[in-house]
């Protein structure tokens, strides 16, 4: 189990409380003064030490990950992280066993056994490399085990971002982004509707993906395909997305029970011999961006028992550096101490906030504010003004 924590937070606590215990009602003393002094003395050597052990088990990590073939699919192998094997005695590692399930009932909703059901090495590094390797592990985990992924967290925390890069997409038709409104109310305003007058169904993008997805898969080509749900709670989700989530149940062999039957004569802008349906291709995976406050509806339990949900956070100095900007020592500590202290009432520090901060601090002579004075007005804009009480 591993857990990375914001250095600047650790060594701003312990020069508080170094302060706290010289005075002179501080209820530490004798050996236990003396062992709290030691630690706090060895604490930058020892956060260094941690620093590169860390390090070191990332790229022990990221040389474990599953192999990918173009033509054979994804292969997945059953073995211990190698960056832990020396954690465990030779004796006590456990053996490598391939593991074997029943066969499913004929036509049983299950979870379906899709060829993309691993991500691709270089998705998995950007991952690892902009979230930490706690997040690509649940990630992998949810992307295999449920057809829907949720990615939960404050505003600028790289929800969108994340989401739209879980596969690679160069050619840009294989990621689709929709942006749920309010008013949704039913399936219509997801795949579309028959028009009245012509008794033809008018498709919409999500359609068009799930057609294309469809033609693919029975040319025999297995990339996956991305839907992705910007601002998924904005409305009730099992009310416009049930039809996708019943279908997902099934296995890719039940194509009957993968088919959406979607109305009408023909679907507009289809070939002629194609009927008005459907199918539900495996390899249509869908990632969701949610938030969590009071504008949004809350998740049925029917929604998150279909998802697999994974929680997203940035500590300020990880923004930072990903904008490219470095502060002073106080400066850093003092959005850290912030950052602490608002984010139990909703406040992060994000993205964002980050990018302000670079845009200001670069333009100091131009705004003609002190350096000081622009950090202040930057964090009351974009993270005191977020708290919740």
């Amino acid at each position: 189990y591993l857990k990375q924590v914001d250095r600047s937070a650790i060594e701003l606590t312990f020069e508080r409380a170094s302060e706290k215990v010289k005075e002179p009602n501080a209820a530490i003393e004798g050996p236990d003064l003396a062992r709290f002094q030691n630690f706090a003395k060895e604490l930058p050597n020892w956060l260094d030490i941690a620093a590169k052990r860390m390090q070191d088990i990332r790229k022990r990590t990221a040389s474990s990950t599953p192999a990918y073939s173009a033509a054979s699919g994804p292969t997945m192998v059953n073995r211990p992280l190698k960056g832990l094997a020396h954690l465990v005695r030779p004796s006590e590692r456990p053996a490598v066993v391939t593991p074997t399930s029943p066969a499913p009932r004929s036509g049983a909703p299950v979870p379906s056994a899709s060829t993309s059901e691993v991500l691709e090495g270089s998705v998995q590094e950007r991952i690892a490399a902009r979230h930490g390797p706690g997040v690509l592990e649940t990630i992998r985990i949810g992307w295999l085990t449920k057809p829907l992924l949720i990615l939960r967290g404050g505003p600028g925390v790289g929800k969108s971002d994340l989401a739209c890069s879980l596969i690679e997409d160069s050619a840009g038709d294989r990621v689709l982004t929709v942006a749920v409104d309010p008013t949704w109310r039913g399936r219509e305003d997801l795949l579309g509707h028959v028009n009245p007058i012509d008794g033809w169904f008018v498709p919409t993008a999500v359609t068009e993906l799930l057609h294309r997805a469809e033609k693919a898969w029975d040319a025999g080509d297995r990339l996956p395909f991305l839907l992705v749900f910007e601002e998924f709670n904005l409305s009730q989700p099992e009310h416009w997305l049930s039809e996708l989530l019943v279908r997902s149940q099934y296995v890719a062999t039940n194509r009957n029970a993968r088919t959406i039957r979607l109305g009408g004569k023909r679907v507009t802008g289809w070939g002629e011999k194609e009927e008005p349906r459907v199918f539900l291709a495996p390899s249509v995976r869908m990632v969701a961006t949610i938030n969590s406050d009071h504008t949004v509806r809350a998740l049925s339990p029917r929604v998150l028992d279909r998802a697999a949900v994974v929680t997203l956070a940035v500590q300020p100095h990880e923004a930072l550096r990903r904008v490219g900007l470095e502060l002073e020592k106080q400066e850093l500590d003092a959005i850290a101490d912030l950052d602490f202290r608002m984010r139990q009432r909703g406040a992060v520090f994000s993205y964002r906030t980050a990018e302000s901060l670079k845009a200001c601090l670069g333009r100091l002579s131009e705004l003609g504010v002190q350096r000081s004075r622009a950090l202040d007005l930057v964090l009351v804009q974009e993270v005191l003004s977020k708290v919740r009480l």
